[in-house]
């Protein structure tokens, strides 16, 4: 799960996961389509497939409506195509989560892109001048939810830099 707070405030997920010895992981925020699995391997395939499915059966189903039982079945087509052994070891070795290479993931999107919301303050008495030069100046806020579920660590794993995200 990423780390927005909507996804980590349950208290009935938290509970049953410390019950049933689960460990959720709290991914950083806007790096989700880098570091699921399914986003990088499974995804694709199922909207193709489901694509080509829903192409036959309205070539094969003229003039017809795609109902329940039918959307259905389709659905179970297109994900049993989708859905091999093959493409889900693809998508943890794409992440390089198993096995663990830090290399498949390029290191900009581990920079937080938000990690400091800046506005700018357009209060001219707040404006501080040099000779006829003003310097803006900014007001920095960060969010709190997102900084007390992330913490940044930087290793070096094969002599390159590397951000681990922990929660």
């Amino acid at each position: 799960m990423d780390g927005h707070s909507s996804h980590c405030s349950n208290v009935e997920l938290l509970d049953y996961a410390v019950a049933n010895d689960v460990i959720l992981f709290c991914l950083p925020s806007h790096s989700t389509h880098w570091l699921q699995p399914l986003d990088r391997s499974f995804f694709k395939p199922l909207k193709t497939y489901w694509s080509k499915t829903c192409q036959n059966w309205v070539h094969n189903n003229p003039g017809r409506k795609l109902g329940r039982l039918q959307f259905a079945s389709l659905l179970n087509a297109a994900w049993c195509k989708a859905a091999t052994i093959q493409n889900g070891t693809s998508g943890f070795r794409t992440c390089g989560i198993y096995p663990f290479n830090p290399e498949q993931i390029p290191d900009y999107v581990f920079v937080l892109d938000k990690v400091a919301q800046v506005q700018e303050n357009l209060n001219p008495e707040k404006i501080p001048s040099r000779g006829k030069m003003k310097i803006s100046t900014f007001q920095m806020s960060t969010d709190k939810m997102s900084l007390q579920l992330t913490m940044i660590v930087r290793t070096e794993i094969h002599s390159k830099t590397f951000y681990r995200f922990l929660a």
